[in-house]
């Protein structure tokens, strides 16, 4: 259960609640804040942005009972106003720790954004889990440094929320010197990151420039390249490797103590309460913390036995879970899940597109970038590419890379046989050119 902020404001009025570069926010302060916003119980949409004044809407929402629909602050219009046409489904908040805080959106396999419906009760426990997984310390901060509308920053909220310490908000772009300055000046003891991020922070930083006070790097959203492993390691970075998804608010298996050897950092401690099981080389899991199903969508995501098959790859090696690849139409490039099938329907629906097929090439800085097979009329240039995608995609789903075939490969069903595409294409990849000037591929 959630304590109402007015009860922590009456306890300790003074305190710390929020921190950021420019200001700190006492718990009076943000009661203040919460109670200037008003508003009822109905559902409320929130671009899910890192900033001060987004923590206090969606800690208002929290407050009032209210279900948040989150928008990704990097989608389009045309992808925000496809996901706001489901305000209208989200169900209120009835009483206690029932019903949702969030609806946070995928991408779905079919193209069309999925809205996972997350509980307030599920939060409260997977922060609770996380808590006793790494140990809890009333001088705990969390640092908030990613998108709320990603289940990773919801999930750092909730953490602070339960664990009543301050929650640290990173604004702005990210810059080493500005992350350090506030991990040492605010006294952060845990930040989570994904690979692309620490990959930059150790490119321009030294060992001596990390703040002792940091005690845990929570490190997922991707697979990890050994380099980037190694190179944290090598500085006696805390960095504790972490597998999560949005259907289970989080955090699913994380190793309990820091990463020593990249060849092991694998190897993760599955969460109290969480069972995973492996279903022919698949992961399975069972929580309390999983989602309520779908928005706008009938029957239930579990099986029988109440397990989400979450599609990705792995094995259980002495009770740790290793996981091998995600699911295999998936594409993750700075932290950002992308679909194949969202992009390609888009890149199919500009004029002199015939057909497209969307894969990820590996990359030590990104993960993935993604990349694209098209069948095309000769003439359709890179740039008239790019500037009918830019209106209807969020620039972590273009395209960076492209191959022209003469014609996709097709199985025997007559459906594009992806494997045969990719082989074909990889050859001929090429950069996409097009992209603006100033266009670039952060992950924030």
């Amino acid at each position: 259960m959630l304590r109402r902020w007015s009860e922590r404001a009456a306890e300790t009025p003074d305190a710390p609640a929020i921190v950021s570069h420019d200001r700190t926010l006492s718990y009076a302060d943000v009661l203040r804040e919460i109670e200037s916003r008003g508003g009822g119980d109905n559902p409320v949409a929130l671009v899910g942005a890192v900033t001060v004044e987004r923590a206090l809407d969606l800690l208002a929402a929290i407050e009032r009972h209210a279900p948040v629909l989150l928008l990704h602050p990097r989608w389009t219009e045309r992808e925000t106003a496809r996901v706001l046409e489901r305000l209208a489904s989200v169900k209120r908040e009835r009483d206690g720790e029932e019903g949702a805080l969030a609806v946070v959106h995928t991408s779905g396999t079919s193209g069309t954004p999925r809205g996972a419906v997350l509980s307030r009760a599920a939060f409260a426990l997977a922060a609770r889990a996380s808590a006793a997984h790494l140990g809890a310390s009333p001088k705990d901060r969390w640092l908030l440094s990613m998108p709320l509308a990603h289940v990773g920053g919801l999930g750092i909220v909730m953490r602070s929320l339960v664990q009543e310490t301050p929650l640290v908000v990173m604004e702005g772009a990210l810059d080493e010197t500005r992350f350090l300055d506030l991990v040492r000046r605010a006294r952060v003891s845990h930040v989570s990151l994904v690979p692309t991020m620490l990959a930059r922070l150790l490119e321009r930083t030294d060992a001596e420039a990390w703040p002792e006070s940091l005690r845990c790097i929570l490190l997922g959203g991707a697979a990890c390249p050994a380099s980037i492993l190694e190179s944290a390691i090598a500085r006696g970075l805390p960095v504790h490797p972490t597998y999560g998804l949005t259907e289970t608010c989080g955090q699913v298996a994380t190793r309990r103590t820091p990463a020593t050897a990249a060849s092991d950092a694998d190897a993760m401690d599955v969460l109290p309460g969480v069972e995973v099981r492996i279903v022919d080389g698949a992961i399975s899991i069972r929580s309390p913390a999983l989602l309520d199903g779908w928005l706008g969508e009938l029957g239930s995501p579990l099986d029988e036995d109440g397990f989400y098959a979450t599609g990705d790859l792995g094995e259980l090696v002495d009770g740790r879970l290793r996981v091998h690849a995600r699911r295999t139409d998936l594409v993750i490039t700075g932290g950002e899940n992308v679909y194949p099938r969202e992009v390609e329907d888009a890149l199919e629906r500009i004029p002199g597109v015939h057909a497209a097929s969307v894969f990820g090439v590996p990359d030590v800085r990104w993960g993935q970038r993604v990349a694209a097979a098209i069948v095309a009329e000769r003439d359709l240039a890179d740039g008239a590419i790019v500037a009918a995608l830019a209106s209807e995609l969020a620039s972590f789903k273009m395209p960076r890379l492209l191959a022209r075939l003469d014609a996709l490969p097709v199985g025997a069903s007559g459906k594009l046989d992806r494997r045969a595409a990719q082989a074909l294409a990889l050859p001929l990849l090429t950069p996409l050119t097009g992209f603006p000037s100033d266009s670039n591929e952060s992950v924030r």
